[in-house]
C-alpha cells in the first residue's frame, strides 16, 4: 500500500521536485538506483562498507566528527555516506576524505531501495537524526544489515505525526538496533512508538562537538576588510533565513539603524537558489544587495579596477555554500533562521560555539532542547516580530558588555555538552563490533 501509493503520487510530484523544487537536480538518477560507473567502482572495492545517511547540511556537519572517529577506531572499512539535498552532498563532498564515497539516497519505494542495497552491499547503516524511512529500513533489515540511529532526535512538532502511523510504522523500526537520541525528551517519544527500552540512550547532540574552523587574525582582518567593516560598524547576520523571514530581519534593522547607522547585515538564506529573490527584497527595503562571493573575489583579485568594499547602505548576501560558521565568527549578534516562520528553526548551536549572542524566532520546535539550553544559560533570546527583534538588538548593541556575557554563556553551555561524539563510537562499537572492529569483517 506505501509503495502504491508513492507511486501514484510520483508524476505530480516528480515533475514539481525536478522543475521546481530541485531544478536541474545533478542526481536525479542516483535518487532511482542509477549509478555511475565510478560510483559502482568505489563499491566494488576490498573490506565491509558502512552506509552513513545524512539529509542535508545540518546532519552532514553532524556527521564530521562522528566519522573521524569511527575512521580512527575502525580501520580498513570503506565508509559510504549519502545525502538527500544537493546542498548536503557538496558539502559532504568538500569536507570528507577523498576515499569517501558520496551520493544520493534512493527514493523510498521498493525497486530503487533494492537497487541501492545490491550496489553499495553495506554490512552496517547508521542514520543521522531521524530519517525514518519504511521502506529502506525494512528491505536493510531483510537483507540482514544491522542499523542505528545516531544523534536521533524526534520533535515535538513531528512526534504527533509518527505516533499517528506507529502500528504501521512498528516492524519498519523493528531492524533499528540502537537508537542514540540527543536528549531525554527525544528517547521518551522514541519509547512511546514502542521501541524497546534496552535498544535506547541519551548520548547528547554530535553538533556540540563540531569544532569551529580556524581563523587567523590575518585571516580574520582580511574578511572584515572585504565585508567593509570598521572598529565602529557592528556586524549582525541572520542564518538560515526562509521565505518571509527576510522580510521581518530587513524590517528590524531598518529600525535599528535610527539608532545605529553603522549597524551592519548579513543575510544567508537557507537554500542559495533564493539569493535572486531575497536580492530584489534587500533593494525593496532601500538597500543595495551586495553577494558575497563577488565581493571575496574581488578582493583575492587584487584588481585596481575592483568594486569598492561594501558600505553602509548596502546589505551582504551569503551566496556560497560552507562559509556561514566562519561568517558566524564576525558576528556581533546572530538571528538564527527558520524560527520567525513556522519551519521548526535550525542548529543554533553554531554561533553559540563562537561566543555569539543568539536570536531565534518562536517556532524553534526542531530544536526545543537546544533553545531551552541557551535561553537557561542566557545566551539566547526568544523574539515574537520585528518589533521584538529590533528591541533586542537594540539592547545588545546599547551593551556590549552584557552582549559579550551573553555570548560567552551560551559557549559555555554548549561546552558543557560535549563528548556525544566519544559516546556514540563507543557504543556502536560496543554493539556492531563484529562489523566495525573485526579483521575479518
Amino acid at each position: 500500500m506505501y509503495d502504491a501509493a508513492l507511486a501514484l503520487a510520483a508524476p505530480f510530484w516528480l515533475p514539481y521536485y525536478a522543475l521546481v523544487r530541485r531544478p536541474g537536480h545533478p542526481g536525479l538518477l542516483q535518487r532511482f538506483g542509477v549509478y555511475p560507473p565510478e560510483l559502482r567502482a568505489s563499491w566494488a572495492g576490498p573490506g565491509p562498507s558502512v552506509w552513513v545517511h545524512a539529509v542535508s547540511v545540518g546532519e552532514t556537519l553532524a556527521a564530521l566528527p562522528l566519522l573521524a572517529a569511527l575512521r580512527a577506531r575502525c580501520p580498513g572499512r570503506r565508509w559510504v555516506v549519502s545525502t538527500t539535498t544537493p546542498t548536503g552532498q557538496r558539502l559532504a563532498r568538500e569536507r570528507l576524505p577523498a576515499d569517501t564515497t558520496v551520493f544520493y539516497v534512493p527514493w523510498d519505494l521498493t525497486p530503487c531501495v533494492r537497487r541501492a542495497i545490491a550496489v553499495v552491499r553495506p554490512r552496517l547503516f547508521l542514520a543521522l537524526e531521524t530519517e525514518l524511512w519504511p521502506n529502506l529500513l525494512l528491505r536493510l533489515g531483510a537483507a540482514g544489515v544491522p542499523i542505528a540511529v545516531v544523534n536521533g532526535r524526534l520533535s515535538a512538532r513531528s512526534f504527533p505525526r509518527y505516533r499517528a502511523v506507529r502500528r504501521w510504522l512498528a516492524p519498519a523500526l523493528e531492524p533499528v538496533k540502537v537508537w542514540a537520541m540527543q536528549t531525554a525528551a527525544d528517547a521518551e517519544r522514541v519509547l512511546a512508538l514502542g521501541v524497546p527500552p534496552s535498544r535506547v540512550q541519551v548520548l547528547g547532540n554530535l553538533k556540540a562537538d563540531v569544532v569551529p574552523p580556524a581563523c587567523s587574525t590575518e585571516q580574520r582582518a582580511a574578511l572584515r576588510t572585504q565585508l567593509g567593516l570598521t572598529d565602529s560598524s557592528p556586524l549582525w547576520v541572520a542564518g538560515s533565513t526562509h521565505p518571509g523571514e527576510e522580510e521581518i530581519v530587513l524590517g528590524a534593522w531598518r529600525q535599528v539603524r535610527v539608532d545605529y547607522p553603522t549597524l551592519r547585515l548579513l543575510l544567508a538564506p537557507r537554500h542559495p537558489a533564493r539569493v535572486p529573490e531575497v536580492e530584489r527584497l534587500v533593494g525593496q527595503f532601500g538597500a543595495t544587495p551586495r553577494r558575497w562571493s563577488q565581493v571575496r573575489a574581488a578582493g583575492a583579485s587584487g584588481r585596481h579596477s575592483q568594486p569598492p568594499p561594501p558600505g553602509p547602505h548596502d546589505v551582504m548576501i551569503l551566496d556560497t555554500l560552507g562559509e556561514l560558521m566562519p561568517l558566524y565568527g564576525l558576528a556581533d549578534l546572530v538571528l538564527v533562521g527558520g524560527s520567525m516562520v513556522p519551519h521548526g528553526g535550525h542548529n543554533v548551536l553554531e554561533p553559540a560555539q563562537w561566543a555569539k549572542p543568539v536570536l531565534a524566532g518562536p517556532h524553534t520546535g526542531n530544536f526545543q532542547s537546544l533553545v531551552e539550553l541557551l535561553s537557561a544559560a542566557g545566551g539566547l533570546r526568544v523574539v515574537e516580530n520585528a518589533e521584538t527583534l529590533a528591541a533586542q538588538v537594540r539592547e545588545w548593541l546599547a551593551h556590549p558588555e552584557r552582549r559579550r556575557q551573553a555570548g560567552e554563556a551560551a559557549r559555555a553551555a554548549v561546552a558543557a555538552q560535549a563528548g556525544a561524539t566519544t559516546r556514540t563510537v563507543q557504543v556502536l562499537c560496543e554493539q556492531f563490533g563484529d562489523v566495525l572492529l573485526a579483521d575479518d569483517a
